[in-house]
């Protein structure tokens, strides 16, 4: 029997992974083959390059509802202290492989990547270019529109930077003053412009969450509407992951100033059903690109991939991580780097690649990987899909309460069921098990 929307979340609400990846982080198998990563990464860079993750862990203040890996300092030295480790790992691999690395593109996250001066971005960029594969080089670079120069734009601009993300979160004062990231919206708007101006071509991303604290109805529709104003290309409306338990600076957030359930919910229907109905598409369950943009083609075509960067139209070989906290991964191992900054530097110095955590994937995780990012970014699961199902019985339940509809070929997802993607994506997921915890954020 179909229940209505404010049924089914009271139901179906749980802790469950993003599927940003699979095997989710904590169920990695510690099984690693150096020799065979290393080949791996080797046969991608000569053929079409790898693409570069470089983590930049400083931040200058604490955002208080963040999970990202950071440090927080002012102290700008850091910067060219932690370049010269980003070198040396490099080097390292370089070492390993016997060989040059190629690169197809880099993305810098963080932190926060703009943390770095401009002599200091300009380092970076100018070492990794001599390494590209190819004539040129597709640079992203996540961005807290608080910190940024003009003179890092005109670094952005020298190196042909791509894509640029802002963090922007939320525009209402109040809720910016009780996350501790107060951002005017003139400000960005400056940013924006000058970026535009400076680099015609650029592509914007807007980073936003919902669920925040002091949040309500009319102050996140406030915020998309000065959105529109800026008409980003893509947009990421991430739902607030709140785990006080494991972030510390999350318990600087007053529980009485959250919103949960259906209450949440409606924050993100009337969001999702606002940027619809402005000249946007839905790539999957909270990410949205501006209608004939690449990225929306690719949905339409059924070639859009996603990975803990974000949506692409070209799937990842090889992601060769840099820096602390920084993963790698391609189509057998997942690799972790340390997210303590001190034993990341200690290892390099004693000329060691450490990885904290290893996944060796097997041909049910390859199937399974593939799977659940077809659900993420297409909606469907296909009638051979549905044969690797590992719970049937929730599976059955969603089916049963009209989360999805069965047609000739499989499942079909669409309309309320776009907010169980997490849920369906679950039954597919035979590492997930009844002892969850508090490892995850609520599906909802």
């Amino acid at each position: 029997m179909k229940k209505n929307l404010e049924e089914l979340i009271t139901k179906h609400q749980k802790a469950l992974p993003r599927y940003t990846s699979y095997p989710p982080a904590g169920k990695w198998n510690q099984k690693e083959n150096r020799l065979l990563w290393f080949e791996e990464i080797k046969s991608v860079s000569s053929l079409t390059g790898v693409d570069l993750y470089i983590h930049i862990p400083y931040c200058e203040s604490l955002c208080y509802y963040c999970g990202c890996n950071r440090t927080i300092s002012k102290n700008k030295l850091l910067g060219d202290e932690y370049l010269s480790y980003l070198k040396k790992e490099f080097e390292l691999y370089r070492q390993e492989l016997n060989t040059s690395i190629k690169i197809h593109s880099i993305h810098l996250g963080g932190g926060t990547p703009n943390f770095l001066t401009p002599e200091q971005l300009e380092d970076l960029f100018s070492y990794f270019l001599k390494h590209r594969h190819g004539q040129s080089l597709d640079i992203a670079i996540e961005i807290d529109p608080r910190t940024l120069t003009k003179n890092q734009v005109q670094v952005f601009k020298k190196y042909r930077v791509k894509k640029v993300s802002f963090g922007i979160q939320d525009f209402d004062q109040s809720v910016q003053i009780a996350i501790n990231r107060v951002q005017p919206y003139e400000l960005v708007k400056e940013m924006v412009q000058n970026l535009r101006e400076s680099i015609p071509e650029i592509e914007i991303n807007f980073d936003l969450i919902y669920g925040l604290p002091k949040q309500n109805l009319e102050s996140i529709m406030n915020t998309l509407e000065l959105v529109m104003n800026l008409a980003p290309d893509t947009i990421a409306f991430y739902s607030y992951a709140h785990l006080p338990q494991r972030l510390k600076n999350q318990k600087l957030i007053k529980n009485e100033d959250l919103k949960s359930g259906m209450a949440k919910l409606e924050l993100f229907k009337s969001g999702r059903e606002f940027l619809l109905s402005h000249g946007y598409s839905a790539l999957g369950l909270d990410h949205f690109a501006k209608i004939g943009t690449s990225l929306d083609i690719a949905k339409k075509e059924k070639k859009l991939t996603r990975n803990f960067m974000g949506h692409t139209v070209s799937k990842s070989q090889v992601i060769l991580g840099l820096g602390s906290s920084s993963i790698s991964s391609g189509k057998n191992f997942i690799y972790q780097n340390d997210s303590n900054i001190k034993v990341y530097k200690e290892m390099i110095d004693q000329g060691r690649l450490y990885f904290k955590n290893v996944h060796q994937n097997s041909d049910d995780d390859k199937k399974r990987k593939e799977l659940i990012n077809k659900i993420m970014c297409e909606q469907v699961i296909s009638n051979t899909d549905l044969d690797e199902v590992s719970n049937s019985a929730y599976l059955d339940e969603l089916f049963k309460d009209g989360v999805f509809d069965k047609n000739e070929s499989g499942l079909e997802i669409h309309g309320h069921g776009i907010y169980f993607l997490r849920n369906i994506a679950s039954c597919f997921d035979r590492y997930l098990g009844d002892n969850i915890g508090n490892k995850f954020s609520s599906s909802i």
